[in-house]
């Protein structure tokens, strides 16, 4: 893990917790959640992204454009900087499998809801490999400047992320609500996060929380179910009100919602620095860490409210 992040992030006070371990004769299998400490070392300022932003927008040479360029560059630095040599505990998800004799398999874990996890075989010497890269940047400013202003109120839903984002951060690692019977907890999590996130329950559009704790009878169909399954949910909800946006992963910050493409499955992303993104979730059992790194091995939609 160092050797994978070393010229991007430093990472320290590593703790390791093993589930699901068997053993068969020479072979053994395990589940490994590695928690640790993750600071981002490099000046966000110096990013390939942030660099293909300042190469596009010396390409302006109108006054009026320069200046805009540098009011969209500088609103981008300020939402990152924060994060700058400040760790943050972050959990990663590893599957071991060990046969005496020969080198150890390991593979990064991806979570997918209700289905089984996907692996991805870790290659020796892997660096990290940017999420946000140059042309991304460059690609950025220009959409910026190309695509038409919107018409009255800048947002129509009212939703403050930051409050979201505080809310999903204290709340992360709290006893599921929903559990037992194929239910997971995840949308109702994330229902919570947009409601602490000024966004008012709705009885007629059955987007409310439970009155009985843990009753899901006593829950809007909206509010518990993510739209995985064609029979409502917290995504189409919002979608149908005209309140959701598909971004790409260049444009997520703090707040935009992460939708499982094939499974069911809703998360909240708590964490952008301009190289790595993390959200935060629930399941069917408690999570033992805030933040989970996204990578592009999930398939997923993001959202963020207009």
């Amino acid at each position: 893990m160092s050797t994978y992040y070393q010229d991007i992030y430093t990472l320290s006070g590593f703790s390791v917790i093993y589930e699901n371990v068997t053993e068969t004769g020479t072979a053994l299998s395990a589940d490994a959640t590695v928690t640790v400490n993750m600071a981002l070392s490099r000046d966000p300022a110096e990013s390939p992204y942030v660099l293909g932003m300042k190469s596009a927008a010396a390409d302006y040479t109108d006054t009026v454009r320069q200046e805009i360029t540098q009011e969209i560059i500088d609103a981008y630095l300020a939402e990152v900087l924060p994060y700058y040599q400040v760790p943050y505990e972050t959990a990663f998800s590893y599957h071991i499998d060990m046969v005496e004799g020969i080198q150890p398999q390991i593979y990064n874990c991806y979570f997918n809801g209700e289905e089984e996890p996907i692996y991805v075989k870790i290659e020796d010497d892997k660096v990290y490999q940017e999420l946000f890269t140059y042309d991304d940047g460059a690609r950025y400013i220009d959409t910026m400047l190309t695509e038409p202003m919107p018409y009255g109120p800048i947002s129509i839903s009212g939703y403050n992320a930051s409050s979201a984002v505080n809310y999903a951060i204290k709340h992360a690692t709290d006893e599921p609500e929903f559990t037992g019977n194929g239910n997971s907890d995840c949308a109702n999590f994330v229902s919570k996060c947009i409601n602490a996130g000024n966004i008012p329950v709705d009885v007629a559009g059955k987007w409310y929380p439970a009155s009985v704790w843990g009753n899901y009878n006593t829950c809007g169909t909206n509010w518990m179910r993510t739209g995985a399954k064609n029979n409502g949910g917290v995504i189409p909800y919002f979608k149908d009100k005209g309140w959701l946006k598909t971004i790409s992963s260049e444009e997520v910050n703090r707040g935009a919602l992460m939708y499982w493409n094939n499974q069911s499955h809703v998360a909240i992303v708590t964490y952008s620095d301009g190289s790595t993104i993390k959200y935060s979730d629930h399941s069917d059992k408690r999570k033992t860490d805030v933040y989970h790194i996204y990578s592009s091995s999930l398939d997923v939609t993001f959202y963020e409210f207009r």
